[in-house]
């Protein structure tokens, strides 16, 4: 059963072991408007690195904070870290974030606020909304890429959103648990939002902090993901 002052945030994990204690420590030190707790679901997704070892000495360090952690054998994909933490969620709001530290969840506060207070079924952070919050990605395929995706999506569903392609993706719960998810890649992104569209939710966004970083520095999104997405967007709209 969900509970109406609980946000659950939804944390696939890839061989994240130079980033993951920074973000689980800003996460857990995000304080949540009405009262509202957090609870973190981190989804090991075949981390070689010493990433569940790192997330399990947090959890026993911080006993007092509800996190979890699951483990995938094997590395499945962003979507299928998400489809195994369904179960577990036990707010009625859920958002997702990376492992990485590009998205800011002092951001998650401000989101909560808005979904709650509006009553909206979701709502996206847009890091191409607010001007000087966010920066602009390192490469600019990326952010081409990204714009095209969103203009895609207006075009084909009717939305009015400037970043599909947002990691900060916070949903009731029980809209996300409705939708026939299938994608276990990065394709998730694409196919929650084609779904949502298809359910005639129109999508709304508030700004949000966004830091990029580079192949180098681990980021895991390739061109062909990109292609992926934008079939993904076109197959579901036949």
């Amino acid at each position: 059963m969900t509970h109406p002052e609980i946000l659950s945030v939804i944390v696939p994990t890839f061989n994240e072991a130079a980033h993951i204690t920074n973000i689980l420590k800003r996460l857990v030190e995000v304080v949540l408007p009405q009262n509202a707790v957090m609870q973190v679901i981190v989804v090991n997704d075949g981390s070689r690195d010493g990433t569940p070892e790192i997330v399990s000495a947090f959890i026993i360090a911080h006993p007092e904070k509800k996190i979890i952690l699951l483990n995938h054998t094997e590395n499945e994909g962003k979507g299928a870290a998400i489809l195994t933490a369904l179960p577990y969620l036990e707010g009625c709001v859920t958002v997702i974030q990376d492992g990485d530290e590009e998205y800011d969840p002092q951001d998650l506060a401000a989101m909560y606020r808005v979904l709650t207070q509006r009553n909206l079924p979701v709502l996206y952070g847009s890091r191409y909304l607010g001007g000087g919050r966010r920066k602009r990605s390192i490469y600019p395929s990326f952010y081409y890429g990204v714009r095209l995706l969103s203009i895609t999506t207006n075009l084909l569903y009717g939305q009015h959103i400037t970043d599909e392609a947002t990691c900060y993706k916070m949903f009731r719960t029980d809209l996300l648990r409705s939708l026939p998810l299938k994608c276990r890649g990065f394709e998730f992104c694409p196919e929650v939002t084609a779904l949502i569209a298809r359910k005639g939710v129109k999508i709304e966004e508030i700004p949000i902090r966004y830091t990029p970083r580079s192949t180098q520095q681990g980021k895991k999104i390739r061109a062909r993901d990109g292609l992926q997405a934008l079939w993904t967007l076109l197959k579901l709209r036949l």
